[in-house]
């Protein structure tokens, strides 16, 4: 989905990709992923995801069809750190950082091993339930898509019925929240360290996505992918477009975020008690909730509503405004 959705600014992508080519060549850049998916693992492990083998056995799955399952899992496990690194890349580029390349250019000691194509159960191709389970995925992630996984999982939905309903009884975690910051620190640290050969600048790669159309609207797609829109250990709101830039803060401390045209922004508080405003001084709010963004503002900010989230950038953080504002 990662190199779809880029692919769809096709001078941008192809920039981009003249310099990830090479890099996807280096040794640096296999050690980047393995050490991005080993920590991406660590943190799923520490959610206790329940071992489902046992219910696949009792439902008559033999051991070659759970192998199957497993070799699935196998092709996403090891197939999105880099495209996790090269979203992470494209949004530094494209919000102004340095590409630095600190590390060597020498080559991998090995060719990527060769995965299976998995069999993927497109919309159309979804019965009702299938279809229902679609529409949940969208509306807890907040994106407009299903992932390519849990389309590959669809094949099997006796294991992943039940397996997304684990994943989404996680999701709403805070543990589950602090893992995801965790790794895209990570994505970003290691992509900052990686080899930069062809010498990409932000400049060359603003420019090639200008031809495209507004750089704005291109990062903010990167963004689906890889966001710094996260909150440090002092729960401190940090920007998208500099994880070390504050947020606007009310009363001492920030207040909500969210997303408008494709950008974070904070929302400081009114006069009213049950009143936000956006750090413009507009009393509008987004429409990631289930509400509209009016009844947001008339059912004291709670933002996002049902979702509790920044559908944007993947982060389950938001809380209501009055309980931020007063530090509970």
């Amino acid at each position: 989905v990662v190199a779809m959705a880029l692919a769809h600014y096709p001078r941008f992508y192809d920039r981009l990709w003249s310099a990830l080519a090479p890099l996807a060549a280096t040794q640096a850049f296999a050690r980047a992923c393995d050490t991005l998916r080993a920590g991406a693992e660590l943190e799923a492990a520490a959610l206790s995801p329940p071992d489902r083998v046992p219910y696949l056995a009792n439902l008559g799955y033999g051991d070659r069809e759970i192998e199957e399952i497993r070799a699935c899992h196998e092709v996403f496990s090891a197939g999105n750190m880099p495209y996790l690194l090269m979203a992470t890349i494209a949004r530094l580029l494209l919000e102004g950082h340095d590409w630095a390349g600190r590390e060597s250019l020498a080559p991998r000691h090995a060719a990527p091993e060769s995965m299976p194509k998995p069999t993927l159960i497109e919309p159309h191709h979804a019965d009702p339930t299938i279809a229902a389970l679609y529409a949940d995925i969208r509306a807890t992630l907040g994106l407009p898509f299903v992932n390519t996984d849990y389309r590959a999982f669809a094949r099997w939905p006796s294991y992943f019925v039940p397996a997304w309903a684990d994943l989404k009884a996680a999701i709403t975690d805070p543990l589950h929240a602090d893992g995801v910051t965790r790794v895209h620190h990570k994505a970003v640290e290691l992509a900052l360290g990686l080899p930069n050969p062809a010498g990409l600048t932000p400049d060359a790669l603003q420019r090639a996505a200008a031809e495209d159309g507004p750089v704005d609207d291109i990062l903010s797609v990167v963004r689906l992918f890889q966001c710094g829109c996260c909150p440090d250990s002092s729960s401190t709101w940090r920007s998208c477009a500099d994880s070390s830039q504050q947020l606007p803060r009310a009363g001492g401390r920030p207040v909500a975020f969210g997303v408008r045209d494709g950008r974070c922004f904070a929302q400081s508080r009114a006069n009213s008690p049950n009143c936000c405003v956006s750090s413009s001084g507009s009393s509008a709010l987004p429409t990631s909730g289930k509400r509209s963004a009016e009844s947001s503002a008339l059912d004291g900010c709670t933002f996002p509503l049902t979702t509790d989230r920044c559908s944007h950038c993947q982060f389950f953080r938001a809380k209501n405004c009055r309980d931020r504002a007063s530090g509970e």
